[in-house]
């Protein structure tokens, strides 16, 4: 195992966008921490980070959009989570009344 393309790999996970990018005060800050993501990866000699930048470049403007409203989606999300694991350990219920119950108890 080559340890300095380790180090290497280390080192550039460190500078991802999602912490930069959250702390920015405003949407200007904010693209300005995806500029400099995109030009840190731009020459970057590791292929495993590639597809990674490729996708961040691609949702640029659905991230820079979290600066407008300051919202997201993460708790509707969490409600679609609990009701689709309930849905896995129903095994069939019979009753969507008693469904319906218990998916309003678990939200």
């Amino acid at each position: 195992m080559n340890t300095g393309n380790l180090q290497e790999n280390i080192s550039a996970g460190q500078h991802l966008p999602a912490r930069p990018l959250n702390e920015a005060d405003n949407l200007q800050g904010a693209l300005q921490a995806l500029e400099r993501f995109a030009n840190l990866y731009e020459t970057g000699q590791i292929p495993e980070y590639h597809d990674t930048v490729t996708t961040v470049l691609n949702w640029s403007d659905e991230i820079l959009n979290w600066h407008h409203a300051r919202r997201s989606n993460g708790p509707l999300e969490g409600i679609n989570n609990l009701i689709q694991t309930l849905r896995r350990t129903a095994h069939g219920f019979t009753n969507l009344h008693n469904y319906a119950a218990r998916a309003l108890l678990l939200t």
